[in-house]
């Protein structure tokens, strides 16, 4: 497996992971170097191109020019190469400019290179040419890289014959731009200052960008209840539950704060409180907090409606064992008032259905808690 090359007095020379194993060779110097001999050097060896591989380093490469022209064609000439990789995966494209890249700025590169993707431009190499003419060609160079007096220089034109995209290159790339598949910025950042970076994919990677976005969004859907077209709404929709949600328990907190009061009967205290047009569900918040680090309080919580009332008492840890009884107690109130229901000695709920006899029955609470621990 070749890892990477290196230029050595004009010689290329190929860094290599042998496929065999280097592994129980001699502990002697000369013996290993004999053996390394005979096993791994001066070998013949056939050099074959993993060529799924190199079609996806390919577009991406041809890719990184297009993106480079577009990128000049909409934010102006100072764009200039400060830095790029071209990996099967994706391609990273770094390039001067000062000021973040919009939204907008972006997609309309998108949509440009993508254009010349679809016409099929041909790319054409073009080896062995002098370094002036490449320049009259009108051939981009890398900032701050130097050139031999014969270049090569790979040309993209549109059916005009105009130049899209002319730079010195030494690497390889599509016959045509329609074997680029697509292209697909997914990314856009800040590399240093005064340089933005710009991650790409094509092809194959375009398309498995966009199923795991689609598989993405499915799942999203899902846990939303909703189809992948009705994301946006439903996340809206929910927003607006929880900020709802919020100002119920704001409003909670406030007549939590306000309304009620605490009476120490014997041992124990009893603590009442009084809300209007909230649900039981969440006023059971209120019965919680009341009881919290309060082992010897009974919390009675009165939710009061248009058309009835519901009853929420719970005790601290040590009421049961005082003789308060939670269910007890709202089944009295809601007997009084007109209705029924209980619970367990520690926490119960109950409904009444006359609010005319409220006040009568919140008014028999001392005796009623003073009968059970006494």
């Amino acid at each position: 497996e070749v890892l990477d090359t290196e230029k050595v007095d004009g010689v290329v020379v190929h860094l290599v992971k042998p496929n065999v194993s280097l592994a129980n060779l001699p502990d002697d110097p000369e013996s290993r170097t004999k053996v390394l001999n005979d096993r791994y050097l001066h070998q013949m060896v056939r050099a074959q191109v993993d060529r799924k591989r190199r079609a996806r380093i390919v577009r991406n490469h041809t890719a990184t020019h297009l993106l480079q022209a577009g990128l000049r064609r909409e934010l102006g000439n100072t764009v200039e190469q400060r830095g790029s990789l071209v990996s099967p995966e994706h391609l990273r494209f770094d390039f001067s400019h000062n000021t973040a890249v919009t939204p907008e700025q972006l997609h309309r590169v998108e949509d440009w290179v993508n254009e010349q993707i679809l016409m099929g431009l041909p790319v054409k190499t073009h080896v062995d040419v002098p370094l002036d003419e490449a320049r009259a060609m009108g051939a981009m160079a890398l900032f701050g890289e130097r050139y031999s007096d014969r270049v090569r220089v790979v040309a993209i034109r549109d059916e005009r014959d105009q130049p899209v995209s002319i730079e010195l290159c030494g690497g390889i790339h599509v016959g045509t731009t329609a074997q680029i598949g697509m292209l697909k910025i997914i990314h856009e950042s800040s590399a240093a200052g005064g340089v933005r970076r710009i991650v790409a994919v094509t092809g194959e990677g375009a398309r498995e960008w966009a199923d795991q976005q689609h598989a993405a969004l499915q799942d999203a859907a899902r846990l939303l209840k909703t189809s992948p077209g009705e994301i946006a709404r439903a996340i809206q929709k929910l927003q607006d539950q929880l900020k709802d949600e919020r100002k119920k328990r704001e409003a909670l907190a406030t007549q939590d704060s306000k309304s009620g009061e605490d009476i120490q009967i014997g041992p124990v205290t009893l603590a009442v409180r009084e809300v209007d047009g909230v649900d039981p569900k969440e006023a059971q918040t209120i019965v919680d907090r009341l009881v919290e680090n309060a082992p010897r309080t009974i919390a009675l919580v009165v939710v009061k409606g248009e058309d009835k009332v519901t009853f929420i008492a719970k005790t601290g840890k040590e009421g049961p064992g005082l003789g308060l009884h939670a269910g007890n107690l709202v089944k009295t109130l809601a007997t009084l008032t007109g209705g029924g229901g209980g619970g367990r000695p520690d926490f119960a709920t109950a409904g009444g259905r006359d609010l005319t006899k409220l006040n009568e029955a919140l008014a028999r609470l001392p005796d009623l808690i003073d009968q059970m621990v006494n």
